[in-house]
């Protein structure tokens, strides 16, 4: 095979260059650094066809020896190197490219880094059995939560916090109701605006946004005392007072019970909002939603459940329950 033009200028610029440094190798396979002019192959074509000018080419430097591709397969012990990005059926001995695929060999992947069946089988195994223990300890947590919400309420205060734990339901005498309760309606959660004259002076304007436009929001802290609650709530001679729903005028609560009138006024004050207990609650129209917002069974927001060492306590926007009692539901 005879050199190109380009190849044999390039020979003859190298030849003087190598023959200056007076170092010049025996062993055919040590070549001068010729980039772009002549590669591998084609010096492996001029020791395999001996064209004048090839020993030239054999200056030493430290370059090993090209194996063709037989052999470096045979000596590897399996073959990585690739053409046009294929394993060479020539260069795959003990099976087809097939076969290697099948036994784990993938292209372009190095030696050392090669993919190990039974490695990628434990890993799996491993990450199976880790879900399965996190799956059994959320099990055992959601069983603990719903025992502690059947306790007895005195000491449900030193278990887990229901409210944190997984919205889970509140114990009875708790009636609970689901999300679809405070959808929209015709005025924002409920069907229609709030009264228009509340008791004690209640703020109109303050108390639709909070009844019908609010799901986490509260009147400001001590609000009930600015009104006329205190001084009008309790009448004389009456031994309680019944709260009534500010949209729709049915009785919510009834306080105090269980109580005096000054421990309710104590308890409320020290909050900041009117605090309710169970048997104060009138179960026919109030709901506890999961995770605590108290609401009436026609979409008025109310306020939150938040126990505490003496059990459900029901933190109520007195704006909420400032209602007028509609005919029928003086008691």
């Amino acid at each position: 095979m005879a050199l190109t033009a380009t190849a044999s200028a390039a020979v003859s610029d190298r030849s003087a260059a190598c023959a200056s440094t007076g170092s010049f190798s025996e062993q055919p396979w040590a070549r001068c650094y010729m980039p772009a002019v002549l590669d591998s192959s084609a010096l492996a074509r001029l020791r395999a066809t001996s064209q004048p000018g090839a020993s030239v080419l054999a200056c030493a430097v430290d370059l090993p020896p090209p194996l063709p591709p037989v052999e470096a397969c045979a000596q590897s012990g399996g073959c990585s190197q690739k053409r046009g990005g294929k394993i060479p059926r020539s260069a795959t001995p003990g099976g087809s490219r097939q076969q290697l695929l099948r036994e784990g060999t993938k292209l372009g992947v190095p030696e050392g880094q090669k993919t190990d069946p039974a490695s990628e089988s434990a890993a799996a195994a491993a990450a199976q059995q880790k879900k399965l223990k996190k799956l059994k300890e959320i099990s055992e947590r959601i069983s603990k939560v719903m025992e502690d919400s059947k306790g007895d309420p005195e000491t449900r205060h030193t278990r887990t916090s229901l409210r944190a734990s997984f919205h889970v339901p509140f114990g009875p005498p708790v009636v609970m109701a689901d999300e679809y309760i405070m959808g929209p309606k015709g005025h924002g959660t409920s069907s229609s605006p709030v009264q228009r004259d509340l008791r004690w002076g209640a703020a109109h304007k303050l108390a639709d946004a909070i009844c019908n436009f609010n799901r986490h929001d509260a009147e400001e802290a001590g609000y009930f005392q600015t009104t006329a609650f205190l001084k009008e709530g309790l009448a004389k001679g009456e031994s309680e007072v019944t709260f009534y729903d500010s949209n729709t005028g049915k009785s919510l609560f009834s306080a105090p019970r269980g109580r005096t009138w000054k421990e309710f006024v104590d308890e409320s004050s020290s909050h900041g909002w009117p605090s309710f207990r169970d048997t104060e609650v009138n179960w026919s129209f109030v709901r506890v939603l999961p995770d605590g917002e108290t609401v009436s069974i026609h979409g008025t927001h109310l306020g939150h459940n938040l126990p505490d060492k003496s059990g459900n306590r029901y933190c109520i926007n007195l704006v909420s329950v400032a209602g007028r009692p509609q005919r029928g539901f003086q008691s």
